[in-house]
């Protein structure tokens, strides 16, 4: 409840519109420091790819310190005369072997403390790409709590995705899709905004054997499998797995995410419309085959490309 002075009910008087007293409603029962709900929910993609971000890099340094330190374990079972022993002292060498025994001694520990590390930041990035934005905070902390408040403060999210989208296998130049890769043959996969039928990057980027991908009822992203030799890099795809991981990506991204044994047809570049209102589309009398889609099998690779890459697929 509000009052309004009575002093205003003067002033109106001699108002021949009420306007003032509109205002002081306003005023009086809207907070002057309202977040807006768009600029929250930017914040709250933006806090997913920074967690994402930083955590990525944190597996990729963790993996490394486990690499190294199970390198260096083997490397110790073996006896090896150092080079320039013959010209230390022998007190030198005493202290030489002695540090690295105790090297030595603490090398399971610290393998077993890596090895947790390893698992902890793991499970972290996990709980990120799966939760909700309510658990955001409590995952912040988390992360600050395993020493990474330093990274998370200095991170930049925009320079890190643009420097890997730079670098990434199979990105044509220009689009600013999602790239995928299938599991075995690690050929890529692109997928299309909303309305990407109509993108001449994506429709120029396929080659002859290349093949597409959409939902047979509804509406969803154009998922391109570059299986075609000529794109370079030595891959090659249109393999069986290579198709069903084409399929599922394609059901994820489309208003039948929710639901199993989606049917996905596909075909080859040549039958896909070329010009007209329908450029880009395919037609179900011109499809190769159908296969049907599973959206969960790819649901935790598909949502870490999207808060790496920095991308909201939506469905058509």
């Amino acid at each position: 409840s509000f009052c309004v002075p009575r002093q205003s009910f003067v002033q109106l008087r001699a108002l021949p519109m009420c306007t003032q007293l509109l205002r002081s409603i306003h005023r009086n029962r809207i907070p002057t420091r309202v977040r807006p709900v768009c600029v929250a929910a930017t914040d709250r993609k933006h806090e997913r790819r920074l967690l994402s971000g930083v955590l990525a890099d944190a597996a990729e340094n963790a993996s490394r310190k486990l690499v190294a330190l199970e390198g260096e374990l083997v490397r110790s079972t073996v006896q090896r005369k150092p080079l320039d022993v013959d010209l230390m002292t022998q007190a030198e060498q005493e202290k030489m072997a002695s540090k690295q025994q105790r090297r030595a001694e603490r090398l399971p520990q610290l393998l077993a403390s890596a090895q947790a590390e390893e698992r902890t930041v793991s499970e972290l990035r996990n709980r990120v790409q799966n939760s909700g934005e309510d658990e955001l905070d409590e995952l912040r902390e988390a992360a600050e709590a395993m020493g990474l408040a330093e990274a998370l403060a200095s991170y930049d999210v925009d320079r890190a995705q643009e420097q890997a989208m730079q670098s990434q296998w199979g990105r044509p130049l220009g689009f600013t899709g999602l790239v995928l890769y299938t599991p075995r043959s690690d050929v890529p996969v692109l997928i299309g905004y909303q309305g990407a039928e109509s993108d001449s990057v994506m429709r120029q980027a396929s080659k002859g054997k290349d093949l597409w991908f959409q939902i047979r009822q509804g509406r969803g992203s154009r998922v391109l499998l570059r299986c075609d030799s000529s794109h370079g890099g030595g891959k090659r795809g249109g393999s069986r797995d290579d198709i069903q991981f084409a399929a599922d990506v394609a059901a994820f991204f489309s208003e039948a995410r929710a639901e199993q044994g989606v049917e996905v047809m596909f075909t080859d570049n040549r039958k896909v419309a070329k010009k007209g209102s329908r450029v880009g589309q395919m037609k179900d009398s011109k499809k190769l085959g159908v296969v049907n889609g599973y959206p969960e099998e790819v649901a935790g690779v598909a949502r870490e490309a999207q808060a790496k890459q920095g991308t909201q697929q939506s469905a058509r």
